[in-house]
């Protein structure tokens, strides 16, 4: 019977803790990448297009910064790698309206060519009551302008 009293005891305490700790948020970031992109300057660059959207669930002034955004192409039998990697892209976010932004990735040892390649973004997304990262990963063809 003790033991009994004790687990309830034990169980009400931890619920009434539940019910303190604040709900954590879960924030969605959604890259929109287009499936194009140009190479410029005899494929030293290429420019893409990328969509943006942020949840407000941290309220109304999220700010998303883009850390990391590569772009990796076989060329030959190497590679082909460029990245855009700013002090960081602060971008406001009110988890309605979708922003577009061109990057422009530049590579210094191989250049990139028409065909396929691989693009990579790595984000984080701020808000006054919270945090989330998120990566993104997707094929994307590469033209000559």
């Amino acid at each position: 019977m003790n033991k009994q009293i004790r687990f309830i005891q034990v169980l009400t305490l931890a619920m009434a803790m539940l019910t303190i700790i604040p709900t954590l948020a879960i924030a969605e970031i959604t890259f929109d990448v287009a499936g194009r992109a140009s190479i410029i300057d005899e494929g030293v660059g290429a420019f893409v297009t990328v969509g943006v959207t942020c949840d407000s669930v941290f309220g109304n002034n999220n700010t998303l910064t883009i850390n990391t955004l590569s772009l990796t192409q076989r060329s030959g039998d190497s590679v082909a790698w460029g990245v855009y990697r700013p002090a960081q892209t602060v971008i406001n976010c009110d988890g309605i309206t979708p922003k577009t932004f061109k990057f422009l990735i530049t590579t210094k040892l191989k250049i990139f060519s028409s065909g396929p390649a691989i693009i990579q973004i790595a984000a984080q997304l701020f808000g006054s009551s919270g945090y989330d990262s998120g990566e993104f990963t997707k094929e994307i063809q590469l033209d000559l302008q």
